[in-house]
């Protein structure tokens, strides 16, 4: 079971960005781990001036807030903490190899398979907190992406040739996201 991360759930149908609606929650004073997740996220977004394409039901889209009880300097030691998470569970439970792409990718044989966006603010009582907005594409296939990123992108299925259980590998990277970030704060 998870210490942090995911102690509180919030799910929806849909959602224009996970990012914006944790942002929004945290802003007003969610708790620390609480995951926000959509099985479809509309306008989801990546570094400035990137949108991150989802497709329901194939691409698991969440946001985590983070009230880490240490100074954040960098928000890459967050995004290198779930991007190492990724990494991770996809060599030890799915016998895939992943590569880190500063500063914000994961990709399996070079292509895209996840990308993640950090940011931080400051909720109501002025207190600091980051939240961590993470797009992987678990099981879409080729044709479901737009013709411009068919080139450059891949998903959990494509890499293993069937479909994934949804629940098991969101449920995998959670708890690893959550025993790196305990181990984060601990440091």
């Amino acid at each position: 079971m998870s210490k942090i991360i995911g102690k509180n759930i919030i799910k929806h149908e849909e959602l224009d960005s996970t990012n914006t609606m944790a942002m929004t929650l945290a802003k007003e004073g969610a708790e620390e781990g609480t995951v926000v997740i959509t099985k479809q996220q509309l306008h989801g977004r990546g570094k400035p001036g990137y949108t991150w394409f989802s497709k329901y039901p194939g691409s698991l889209c969440f946001t985590v807030v983070l009230r880490p009880r240490k100074n954040v300097d960098e928000l890459s030691e967050i995004v290198l903490l779930g991007a190492k998470a990724l990494q991770d569970i996809l060599r030890k439970d799915y016998g895939i190899e992943a590569e880190i792409k500063l500063p914000n990718d994961v990709l399996i044989s070079g292509k895209k398979v996840c990308g993640i966006l950090v940011e931080r603010a400051r909720d109501k009582e002025g207190n600091p907190f980051v939240i961590m907005g993470i797009g992987i594409n678990v099981n879409l296939k080729l044709a479901d992406f737009p013709s411009e990123l068919k080139e450059s992108v891949t998903s959990l299925q494509l890499a293993k040739g069937k479909a994934q259980d949804f629940k098991l590998f969101y449920d995998r990277l959670v708890n690893e996201i959550d025993r790196k970030y305990v181990q984060f704060l601990s440091e």
